[in-house]
C-alpha cells in the first residue's frame, strides 16, 4: 500500500466545498463590491450616439432591384470601410473642431450592418455626450459627400441622425458587478481546492472503507461539551442513557459483540493513528455499556506514556498493570471497580516505566493476558496510537482482533494509510474500525428521548 495515496472523490470534493462554503460566498461578495465601486467611482462614464444611414444603388436614384443585390451587398462593405479612412475620419475630426487622433477616432467609432439590409449604424462614444452626438451625425455626412466625391452618386441617405443619448453605455454597472462575482467565485474555487489538497484530513467515510478494507462497526457523534452540563463528561452511556450518542455506543456494543461471534475473539485492542482521535472515550463508554448488558468486562490502561483511564473514572493509578507486570502483585488486589457499574474490572496503567513498549511485549504481559482470557467475557485494551511510538504493535502480539479509532475530519489520509501499513508489515490484520466526531444536525442530540435504554 502506497504511504503517500491521496485521492478525492465527488462526494468527497462536493463536501468539502460545503465546508467551506463561507470562503466562497465572502470572496464573491468582495468582487460584486470591488467591481460596484470601481465601476462608479474611478472609471470615466462613456456615451454612444448612434446614426442610422441607408444606401442605395450606384445609380443616381435610391431603388434598388433583386438582380442588383450582391453587387449593393459588396457595395455596402466598400462604404462601411471607407468610413474607416483617414480622409473621412480626418474631415469629421475638422468639422466638428474635434481634438483627437485618428486612431483614438478608430478606437471610439464602430460601424454595424444591418443583417439583410441596405442600412447601417455609425456610432461613436465620448465621455462627452454632445460631442458624440455631433460626431455620429458629422459622420454619416462626411461619408455622404466622400461617396459622392469619389463614386460620383449620391446614394447615402441618413434615415435616424443621433440624438444626445440620456444615459451612459459604459461602465455597465450591472455587468460588471456580475462580473466581479463569477471572479470571486472562481477565485474561492481555486482557494478552496488548494486547501482541499493540502488539507488531507479524512472527511468522508468512505475513504476509510477504501483503505482499510474493513467494516466501519460504529460512528460516535461529537458534541459541543461545553454547551450543557449533562455532557460534562465523557460517561455518556452511565449518565446519559437514553441519549442518541448513548444509543450510538449501544449499536457499537452490538456490532463488537457480533465481530466477536464471528472471529471467536474476546481480547480487543483500540488503537488510533495519532493523539486525541476519541480512543480513550470510545473504549471506556463501551466498556460501561457492555457491563450493563452483563458481560464480564476487564479493562486494561495499556497506554503507559499518556495513560488516562483512572482519570476518567476518578480511580487511583498505582498499583497497576506495571505493578503485576515488574512486581507480579496480586491481580486480585490491583484491578479497580467502579461502584455504580457492576461487572466491570480496571486494571489502570500503574507508575511509566522508562520503557513501556519492552515491558508490553514481555512474557509477563503475554501471560497476564492469558490467565485472566477466561475469567471474562471481554478483554478491552487501551493502547497508544500506532504512529507516534510501537507500543500498540507490540500489544497486538497478545490480542484476537484490533480496532482502529478514526476521527473525522481530524485524522489525516496518509497517517490512517500508514497505521495500517505499519500493523500489516507484522502481520496483523485490522478487524474494524469505529469512527468518531461524527458532525449530527442539533435535533439528533435528543433523538435518544424517543429510545429505550
Amino acid at each position: 500500500m502506497n504511504a503517500n495515496y491521496q485521492e478525492m472523490d465527488l462526494k468527497e470534493l462536493i463536501g468539502s466545498i460545503k465546508k467551506n462554503w463561507w470562503i466562497l460566498l465572502v470572496l464573491m461578495l468582495v468582487g460584486i463590491g470591488v467591481s460596484y465601486i470601481v465601476s462608479v467611482e474611478f472609471i470615466t462614464p462613456l456615451y454612444q450616439a448612434d446614426t442610422t444611414l441607408f444606401i442605395g444603388s450606384e445609380e443616381n436614384s435610391l431603388g434598388i432591384s433583386l438582380s442588383d443585390l450582391n453587387r449593393n451587398n459588396q457595395l455596402i462593405e466598400d462604404y462601411r470601410n471607407l468610413a474607416e479612412t483617414r480622409l473621412v475620419i480626418e474631415s469629421v475630426i475638422s468639422a466638428v473642431d474635434y481634438n483627437v487622433t485618428v486612431k483614438e477616432f478608430r478606437e471610439r467609432m464602430d460601424i454595424q450592418v444591418i443583417e439583410d439590409s441596405r442600412l447601417f449604424v455609425v456610432s461613436y462614444r465620448s465621455e462627452n455626450r454632445f460631442i458624440a452626438t455631433d460626431v455620429a451625425n458629422e459622420l454619416g455626412k462626411q461619408l455622404s459627400l466622400v461617396v459622392l466625391e469619389i463614386v460620383g452618386v449620391k446614394n447615402i441617405r441618413i434615415i435616424d441622425p443621433a440624438i444626445v443619448p440620456e444615459k451612459a453605455v459604459e461602465p455597465n454597472v450591472m455587468r460588471n458587478s456580475a462580473f466581479g462575482g463569477m471572479t470571486g467565485i472562481v477565485v474561492g474555487m481555486i482557494i478552496t481546492l488548494i486547501l482541499i489538497l493540502r488539507d488531507d484530513k479524512i472527511l468522508d467515510k468512505s475513504f476509510v472503507e477504501e483503505v482499510v478494507q474493513v467494516p466501519i462497526i460504529g460512528s460516535i457523534p461529537s458534541y459541543d461539551e461545553k454547551s450543557s452540563s449533562i455532557f460534562s463528561n465523557t460517561f455518556y452511556v452511565k449518565n446519559i442513557p437514553n441519549y442518541y450518542i448513548s444509543e450510538c455506543y449501544k449499536m457499537l456494543r452490538s456490532n463488537i459483540t457480533y465481530l466477536s461471534m464471528q472471529n471467536n475473539s474476546k481480547v480487543l485492542m483500540f488503537t488510533s493513528s495519532s493523539m486525541s482521535e476519541g480512543k480513550t472515550t470510545t473504549i471506556t463508554n463501551l466498556a460501561v455499556s457492555m457491563a450493563k448488558e452483563g458481560k464480564r468486562i476487564l479493562l486494561i490502561d495499556a497506554d503507559l506514556r499518556r495513560p488516562n483511564i483512572h482519570k476518567r473514572f476518578e480511580l487511583r493509578q498505582n498499583p497497576g498493570l506495571t505493578s503485576l507486570l515488574l512486581s507480579r502483585a496480586e491481580f486480585s488486589r490491583t484491578i479497580r471497580r467502579v461502584d455504580s457499574i457492576q461487572n466491570l474490572d480496571i486494571l489502570t496503567s500503574g507508575s511509566i516505566p522508562p520503557s513501556p513498549d519492552l515491558l508490553l511485549g514481555s512474557v509477563a504481559f503475554k501471560t497476564l493476558v492469558n490467565e485472566v482470557r477466561e475469567e471474562y467475557d471481554y478483554i478491552l485494551i487501551d493502547t497508544t496510537p500506532t504512529l507516534i511510538v510501537s507500543d500498540a504493535i507490540v500489544v497486538t502480539r497478545v490480542v484476537d482482533d484490533v480496532i482502529l479509532v478514526v476521527a473525522m475530519e481530524q485524522a489525516r489520509k496518509t497517517d490512517i494509510v500508514n497505521a495500517v501499513s505499519s500493523l500489516n508489515n507484522v502481520g496483523i490484520s485490522l478487524a474494524a474500525v469505529v469512527t468518531t466526531k461524527e458532525k449530527i444536525q442539533t435535533k439528533d442530540k435528543y433523538y435518544g428521548d424517543y429510545l429505550s435504554k
